[in-house]
């Protein structure tokens, strides 16, 4: 654990980074002063965010389920940790979503000595445990979705021994009905929209089944794509959005709310194992990815593509420098919410709560996305990865490279002071930095089109 004045100190420079990078609307830091890690992030009917993760240890106790309301201003509203139900081990919980009553659920699985069970706990609007369900019969081995049903019921995915099941029950968790995948492919995705249901199949023939509200299928489609890999539904709930591989290209497919495909992209490009949602109705979108630098360590990248993937503009989520540790960040999750906004979510080594805490940004709408490809052309966005800082670290000057638009540049010291500040500037520049005092110094690029954020250290 670290001294009480390093504390201070990274709650000051917390706050200083928060203020000076106009661009995020807050920055939050979750969780105990023990191993915090992240599970799942949703958006609540009343517009404000709930964050679920895991507490491996720390002064409230041991291997703990996380649960915290925060508003859209960042005030958290309420925060509780959980405790193993019935058995030793800890809680696996991948998954949550708003019930009907404005309570909450959420899907995982425990050890009972033999194996996994699935298991399902319910939570009153404050965040309280009300009851749980722990069924292998039911639940199988492990909840991996869950989600609400068009009635206001419970939809969940489970996995039984390999083989995914789509399950339903009341809000007692009381069985319904099921729809079992006998034997593979497996079921990939879920969404739901109005009153139908939809189902991902990883497959190439039949892999669209739309089911309605009891369970009844209504229709079966062919997607036109050998191995499917996600579903979700576009940001203003239109369309469908498929994405997998076909044949060794990675393919997006956009097909309307009947199965009918509007159109199809393919790319080399490939965003597996990232996370990434719609932001605007045009279907453009912004996934998560990192930055390593080796002073430093890892940072969450975001990149904006158009609907296809191509990326069109990419920033680096800098917080504040808590330690002179390197820092490593891992996202979780990204969406956009009611009004556009960016909520990253995800944990960060060496925070201010502790070893290391979940983080919570929420970042400001990017607006520069081109109405068609000749605008991309004729433009040029600036794509972060063709600025650079270099030599980093540096002693006497340093040169930023790969400005290719009027820009203003400003360079700012650890408390968030102006040390350098130049309006108008285009191409590269050298920087004399012989009467700066050593440490961490944030570099910003500001165009018309584009912004950019780097760090710099002087040695």
């Amino acid at each position: 654990m670290k001294p009480f004045k390093n504390y201070i100190l990274t709650l000051l420079l917390l706050l200083v980074f928060t203020g000076s990078k106009a661009q995020f609307i807050f920055q939050k830091a979750l969780g105990t002063d023990g191993t915090d890690g992240t599970r799942d992030l949703i958006i609540t009917i009343d517009g404000n965010y709930v964050v679920m993760g895991y507490s491996a240890w720390g002064s409230v106790g041991n291997d703990g389920l996380y649960l915290a309301k925060i508003d859209t201003s960042g005030l958290v509203l309420w925060e509780k940790w959980h405790y193993i139900i019935g058995g030793s081990g800890n809680y696996s919980a991948q998954t949550i979503t708003e019930t009907i009553d404005s309570g909450f659920v959420v899907g995982s699985k425990t050890y009972n000595g033999v194996g996994d069970d699935g298991l399902l706990i319910k939570f009153n609007k404050q965040g309280d445990t009300l009851f749980t369900k722990r069924d292998s019969i039911t639940l199988g081995n492990n909840v991996g979705r869950v989600l609400q049903a068009p009635d206001g019921n419970l939809l969940a995915l489970v996995d039984k021994n390999g083989l995914t099941s789509l399950v339903k029950m009341d809000n007692n968790f009381n069985l319904i009905g099921s729809i079992d995948s006998v034997t593979p492919p497996q079921f990939r995705g879920i969404e739901v929209v109005g009153n139908k249901i939809y189902l991902l199949k990883n497959d190439s023939i039949n892999n669209l089944l739309i089911v309605d509200n009891n369970l009844t299928l209504i229709d079966t489609i062919t997607i036109p794509m050998s191995f499917p890999v996600y579903l979700k539904k576009s940001y203003d709930t239109t369309q469908l959005i498929i994405e997998g591989n076909n044949n060794g290209i990675r393919r997006m497919v956009y097909a309307d709310l009947t199965g009918n495909v509007n159109s199809i992209c393919d790319s080399s490009f490939s965003i597996y194992k990232d996370d990434f949602n719609p932001v605007n109705a045009n279907n453009d979108w912004i996934f998560m990815g990192k930055y390593y630098d080796a002073t430093w360590g890892v940072d969450v990248r975001l990149y904006f593509t158009d609907e296809c993937g191509t990326i069109l503009h990419d920033t680096i989520l800098y917080r504040s420098s808590w330690t002179i540790q390197p820092l490593d960040e891992f996202g979780k999750k990204v969406l956009a919410d009611n009004q556009g906004n960016y909520l990253i979510y995800g944990e960060a080594q060496y925070g201010p709560l502790g070893e290391t805490d979940i983080f919570f940004f929420k970042y400001k709408k990017w607006d520069g996305f081109p109405t068609n490809i000749d605008d991309v052309e004729n433009d040029k966005l600036i794509i972060e990865n063709a600025i650079t800082i270099y030599p980093n670290p540096t002693q006497h000057q340093f040169v930023v490279s790969g400005i290719i638009e009027n820009s203003s540049i400003t360079v700012l010291d650890v408390m968030g002071k102006v040390v350098y500040f130049a309006p108008n500037t285009k191409h590269q520049i050298p920087i004399t930095t012989t009467n700066w005092a050593k440490g961490l110094y944030v570099v910003q690029i500001k165009g018309n089109k584009s912004a950019t954020t780097l760090k710099v250290v002087k040695q």
